[in-house]
């Protein structure tokens, strides 16, 4: 309660999504649509998640639609509590919010991590736990066949425990209540249990162990990249057609003595890219190259994830398995320009945000995200709605929601944006 009472004071927009399967990744796809009327300015956008269940249960690849008010003038007239600092009292927002699953593709294995080719948006990868990468084009997954054809069923909330001396017709509502929850659990048991075959459009071969890392070229359309145990594998699908086989081998193969803890396309040169490994050290390949260039070896911590700038070309993030986040100079990568510790253990994901130079999100270990500010070197703000560790973080690339960010951990996704009054803090500091 002491949260929600101040939330208001911390966020723009804070919205958590208590997801019912396991998730290692949520990312905004590049769609907004809007919806603009008399009352109100709405927008909904698109979120990228997976499945992670466990053994032998059905996993999906799953876009959550998201929909919002581009502005606050919905909220202007309504009241607020000023104990509670709620907005409106009990159910005053309008149906027109929420989230709802708009598709899921039937996945192979659980999803590992997904993202979505920078030039052609409805082409997904994903890498599986069966050690596979896979490429879905999900604008051919029908909305109306299955998996999408049913809705899984809700569950109604359940009675006040009977109190003493309860009327029979309190006995009998809460009997009646009761009984629609086993009914709805029953229905839901079922909607669990089907399964179907993968709907990936390619599979790609050539990891040999499950992949942690994934990245698109953001400059060279049809350029992939997955990191497994010692090995990156690289695949061009940008010649594929509909006649070839639908199991691609790696066009590249860049071997290491060492696990890959991530690896990512330059943003400024088709040819490069960068990959952190266990061992300690940050490498550098060359698609013209089959050969690596290890650009430096970091003695007291292992390179836990890695992001480069879209805005500076020369600007490279890693975070550590200390908790730090190590800001480099690409041409001069023996030392750190700075190296601020943001979390207790793993610094587990990083993303520069494409709008605001020098800005840039960290998920840690320790559950909390953080919101960092290279230009000044100062911590702009820390999210903590997460109570696992952080497994993916990203920035929104919609100019009406610029600043949001989306994290998950194994249960929850949250998106937020902090208020603007926190950057304006580090600005005049």
């Amino acid at each position: 309660s002491t949260w929600r009472k101040h939330a208001r004071s911390l966020y723009q927009y804070s919205i958590l999504l208590d997801t019912i399967w396991n998730t290692r990744t949520a990312a905004f796809l590049p769609y907004l649509v809007r919806n603009q009327n008399k009352n109100m300015n709405i927008a909904t956008q698109t979120l990228l998640t997976g499945t992670h269940r466990p053994n032998e249960e059905q996993n999906y690849l799953q876009l959550i639609d998201l929909t919002l008010p581009t502005t606050s003038q919905f909220l202007d007239g309504l009241y607020i509590d000023p104990d509670s600092c709620d907005i409106g009292g009990y159910g005053s927002a309008t149906s027109q919010f929420g989230a709802s699953v708009h598709r899921r593709m039937y996945h192979d294995g659980g999803v590992m991590g997904a993202q979505y080719m920078p030039g052609n948006p409805l082409l997904i990868a994903s890498n599986s736990t069966n050690t596979n990468t896979y490429i879905f084009d999900w604008s051919t997954i029908s909305h109306t066949k299955e998996p999408n054809d049913l809705v899984r069923p809700t569950c109604p909330y359940p009675p006040h425990a009977l109190a003493d001396g309860a009327t029979d017709e309190q006995k009998q509502r809460y009997h009646k209540r009761m009984q629609e929850i086993r009914n709805a659990h029953k229905e839901q048991k079922k909607w669990d249990q089907r399964k179907g075959k993968g709907q990936h459009s390619l599979a790609l071969n050539g990891n040999n162990d499950i992949a942690y890392s994934l990245s698109w070229s953001p400059v060279k359309d049809g350029y992939l990249a997955a990191g497994s145990t010692g090995r990156v594998a690289v695949w061009d699908i940008s010649q594929t057609s509909r006649d070839a086989p639908r199991v691609v081998e790696p066009t590249l193969k860049f071997e290491f003595g060492s696990p890959i803890n991530d690896s990512k396309f330059s943003h400024c040169s088709p040819f490069m890219l960068w990959v952190t490994l266990a061992n300690g050290s940050v490498a550098r390949c060359d698609l013209r190259d089959p050969s690596s260039k290890v650009l430096m070896h970091m003695d007291n911590t292992a390179p836990i994830s890695l992001a480069l700038s879209p805005i500076n070309d020369h600007a490279v993030a890693v975070g550590g398995e200390d908790g730090c986040l190590y800001i480099y100079d690409e041409r001069a990568m023996g030392n750190a320009v700075m190296s601020p510790r943001l979390h207790d253990g793993d610094v587990g994901t990083i993303d520069w945000s494409p709008f605001r130079d020098g800005a840039i999100v960290t998920g840690g270990q320790d559950g909390f995200c953080s919101v960092y500010d290279v230009v000044s070197n100062k911590q702009v703000f820390r999210h903590a709605a997460h109570v696992t560790p952080v497994t993916d973080v990203r920035w929104c690339g919609q100019d009406a929601y610029a600043g949001m960010i989306s994290s998950c951990d194994s249960e929850t996704i949250t998106v937020w944006k902090p208020r603007d009054v926190f950057w304006e803090d580090v600005a005049s500091k």
